[in-house]
C-alpha cells in the first residue's frame, strides 16, 4: 500500500509492465500486487503515472553527445514564463548556446570539450538539468561519443586466459609478406545523421590495396571496408602504418604490421600490457608465445588459426625481476641475478623452455581445446617442449 496527495493515472512495474490497482479516494491510498525482483535483496522499481506538476520542464531528442561538435537538445515548458526564467545545467567548460523554438520549446546547442585539460572521455555519461527559480525542473543522463572511431578486426590481442583478450595500442596484425592480407577496418559512425568519411591507409615499406577510399555510414552505426597489404621490400622486422580518416571526423590511427612468411619464426619485442616494459614474443604463421618483461612469466600460447591460448588465466613460470632479455634468432634468453632461462621456437609449433633451475612439476598439462591438441615433453628436470597441432 501506498499513500499518494493524487489519483494516479496507471502504476507501471519494473520493466514497463502495467498492473491493475485499487485506489482508495476516501484515504488517497493506492493497492497493487509487486512483484518479486531479481537477486538476493528481491528489489523491483515501480513507476507510479501522475498528472505533470503545474510548473514542469522536459527534455527530448538526443540520446548521445558527439564530443567536439555542436549538437541539438531540445526542452518543452509548462508556460511560456517558465521557459523565459529557465536554465539549462551542464558540466564545466561545456558550451552551451540558447535556441528559442517556441514560446514553449528551447532547443540548447551544446559543445563538449574535445581539448585539454578537460577534454571529455568517450563512453562518459553526464547529467543535464533544467533550473527555474531555484528548483531543479527535469534532468536527462546522456553518453558521450567521439564523432567516430576505428578497429581493424584481424589485429592482435594479449591473451588474459583462456576467455579474456586485451586489444593492444598501437594494434598489431601479421600478414605473409608474399600472398599478402586483407584487413578489414570497421569504422563506427557515432553521429545521429548519415556521414561521409575517407580512408586512407600508408605505411613504411607496405603497399596497401586501395590505399585511399570513401564510405557513407548511417546513423550511429558501423561498416566495414577491406584493404589488401603486401609487402614492398624484403626486410624483416615490425613496420609502422596509419590510418587517417578525413570527412565528418578527423583522426588517425596508428597501428602496425609484421611479415611473416610461411616458414619464418620471429623474435620481437613491444609493450602488451601497457605497463611501459617491453614484452618478448616468439611468433610463426600458427602459434605465438609471450613473456612478461617485467618477470618472465609466460603470458601466452596461442594457436592463431582458433585464436586459443592454452594457458591459465595467470600464466606459467613466473620469477622474480628480471635483469635483462636477449634475442639470440628465433629465441629468448631471460636472466635474473640468480638464473637463466632460454625460450625458443621451432618447427612443428616446439616451444623449448631450459632453465638452469628445475622447472615446477605443475605446468601445463596434456589436454585439447577448440580442435587443438596440445602436449607437454619433459626432457630432463630443467627442460620441456610445449607441442601444439590442430589435427586434420
Amino acid at each position: 500500500m501506498i499513500q499518494l496527495s493524487r489519483t494516479p493515472s496507471g502504476p507501471l512495474i519494473a520493466g514497463g509492465r502495467p498492473a491493475d490497482f485499487e485506489w482508495d479516494e476516501k484515504n488517497s491510498v493506492v493497492r497493487l500486487p509487486i512483484p518479486a525482483g531479481k537477486g538476493a535483496l528481491s528489489r523491483v522499481r515501480i513507476g507510479l503515472a501522475t498528472e505533470p506538476p503545474d510548473a514542469s520542464a522536459f527534455f527530448a531528442g538526443a540520446s548521445r553527445l558527439v564530443i567536439g561538435r555542436p549538437n541539438i537538445v531540445s526542452t518543452s515548458y509548462s508556460s511560456d514564463a517558465l521557459a523565459s526564467r529557465s536554465r539549462l545545467l551542464a558540466p564545466p567548460n561545456f558550451r552551451l548556446k540558447a535556441i528559442p523554438k517556441s514560446p514553449l520549446e528551447i532547443d540548447y546547442e551544446i559543445t563538449a570539450p574535445a581539448d585539454a585539460p578537460r577534454e571529455a572521455t568517450h563512453g562518459e555519461f553526464i547529467t543535464l538539468a533544467l533550473e527555474a527559480d531555484g528548483v531543479r525542473l527535469g534532468r536527462t543522463r546522456l553518453q558521450l561519443f567521439r564523432p567516430a572511431s576505428l578497429r581493424i578486426r584481424e589485429a592482435a590481442g594479449l591473451h588474459l586466459g583462456p576467455d579474456a583478450e586485451l586489444a593492444l595500442d598501437p594494434p598489431l596484425i601479421s600478414f605473409d609478406p608474399k600472398a599478402g592480407r586483407d584487413l578489414h577496418f570497421a569504422i563506427r559512425n557515432n553521429f545521429p545523421s548519415i556521414q561521409n568519411y575517407v580512408v586512407d591507409v600508408a605505411g613504411s615499406g607496405l603497399t596497401f590495396l586501395p590505399a585511399r577510399a570513401e564510405v557513407t555510414i548511417a546513423a550511429a552505426t558501423e561498416r566495414e571496408i577491406s584493404v589488401r597489404v603486401f609487402q614492398e621490400d624484403t626486410a624483416s622486422g615490425v613496420r609502422a602504418a596509419t590510418v587517417r580518416v578525413s570527412g565528418a571526423a578527423d583522426f588517425e590511427q596508428r597501428f602496425e604490421a609484421l611479415p611473416l612468411g610461411r616458414s619464418d619464426i620471429v623474435a620481437y619485442a613491444r609493450d602488451l600490457d601497457g605497463d611501459g616494459v617491453e614484452d618478448q614474443i616468439l611468433e610463426s604463421q600458427r602459434v605465438r608465445a609471450s613473456f612478461s618483461g617485467v618477470d618472465g612469466r609466460w603470458m601466452e600460447w596461442v594457436w592463431k588459426d582458433t585464436n586459443t591460448n592454452l594457458l591459465p588465466d595467470s600464466g606459467l613460470l613466473a620469477g622474480s625481476a628480471m635483469v635483462a632479455a636477449r634475442a639470440a634468432g628465433p629465441a629468448w634468453e631471460f636472466r635474473w641475478k640468480k638464473g637463466r632461462r632460454t625460450v625458443s621456437l621451432g618447427s612443428g609449433n616446439r616451444l623449448t623452455i631450459e632453465q638452469d633451475q628445475p622447472l615446477p612439476a605443475e605446468t601445463l598439462q596434456p589436454g585439447r581445446r577448440d580442435g587443438v591438441t596440445y602436449r607437454v615433453d619433459r626432457l630432463a628436470p630443467n627442460r620441456a617442449v610445449y607441442s601444439v597441432e590442430r589435427p586434420q
